[in-house]
């Protein structure tokens, strides 16, 4: 099938992030995709070699070509004149029960159809993006701890310094750049160390690129979904900082992520977890100090909780039989113009 991907920048880079993950993973199987998306620059780098990748088309402005099957990505419309004979809203990820009721429901807007996709951690959502990421195996090393940061502005950073140096342990955080390289730096001086702790500046990574970093590392700072979703198939430790909204409806998501994937954790882990969780997203026990659940445990429910998602259908194999089934219910030509072909 012929897809349409539709991105506007809204928070940064993730939008796009999203977005361009979405169309390379359906490409992955098969299908015919494009994006159209209002700011392409993150791609310079997000993407840098592209070759034989999505097209890549400008909005606003007017799309010629119509499409059988067209996204929004987190509810943000679609380019004037796109004739296509499914439309589907593909929404935020969260782990909060609404998903599961809404994932599938229509919604009549703009003289047509969209339907709601939900992303999710279970079977009766739309799953999330793949792919999985490899994670290298073990090996002896200097025993320096790695620690990946990125991250919107936080008051937890010099706390999070503070946890990492309780035990000695010679640490290197990798700031990218934003929230975490300026927050690391605030907290630490022009020296960017303290104690054992060294951070060291790093530009960003191609969406591979961060994959195989994230993979390598023993503790990952991210914030957003995207970033979340590639934290969780590394299957390393993870702390993850929701994007703050006003009427603090990312309180919600935190704690809603947090039971489910702590789920199957051991009792202290969980515990643990959503302890550090709240602290980072500022909503902990007053004066509670940031505290790091144990590395090993923490390390080997991550890992078991990225397995058995990788075990699953991903949001795109989701996504795909969802959207052939609308296709094959179509009359052969709809009310846009675009006649129906059976995949």
């Amino acid at each position: 099938m012929r897809w349409c991907v539709c991105a506007r920048l809204v928070d940064n880079w993730g939008d796009i992030g999203f977005a361009w993950r979405l169309v390379r993973a359906l490409r992955a199987l098969g299908e015919e995709a494009r994006i159209v998306v209002d700011d392409a620059g993150a791609l310079a780098w997000m993407a840098p070699d592209r070759g034989d990748d999505p097209r890549v088309e400008t909005w606003p402005g007017r799309t010629a070509d119509a499409a059988d099957i067209a996204v929004e990505t987190f509810g943000c419309g679609f380019p004037e004149g796109l004739r296509a004979g499914v439309f589907i809203n593909v929404e935020h990820l969260t782990a909060e029960p609404f998903a599961a009721r809404s994932h599938g429901l229509p919604s009549p807007a703009g003289g047509r159809t969209v339907w709601f996709f939900f992303p999710g951690f279970d079977g009766d959502t739309g799953g999330v993006l793949g792919p999985a990421i490899s994670r290298p195996e073990p090996s002896a090393g200097s025993g320096e701890r790695v620690v990946t940061a990125f991250g919107y502005a936080n008051e937890a950073w010099s706390g999070l310094v503070d946890a990492l140096a309780a035990d000695a342990r010679p640490t290197r955080i990798l700031a990218l750049p934003g929230g975490a390289a300026d927050g690391l730096r605030r907290a630490l001086g022009p020296g960017l160390a303290r104690a054992a702790v060294r951070v060291e500046p790093v530009a960003f990574r191609s969406q591979d690129g961060y994959d195989a970093l994230l993979a390598s590392a023993d503790l990952n700072l991210v914030r957003g979904e995207d970033s979340l979703v590639r934290a969780v198939r590394a299957g390393r430790p993870f702390l993850w900082q929701a994007y703050v909204q006003a009427d603090g409806a990312h309180v919600a998501k935190v704690r809603a992520f947090v039971e489910r994937y702590g789920r199957d954790a051991e009792p202290a882990l969980r515990e643990g977890l959503q302890a550090a969780f709240a602290a980072w997203n500022g909503f902990g026990q007053p004066g509670a100090a940031l505290a790091l659940p144990a590395a090993a445990v923490w390390a080997r429910h991550a890992a078991s909780f990225a397995d058995g998602l990788a075990a699953t259908p991903d949001l795109a194999e989701r996504l795909v039989r969802f959207a052939s089934l609308k296709w094959r219910a179509l009359p052969p030509s709809d009310a846009t113009g675009v006649h129906r072909v059976t995949p």
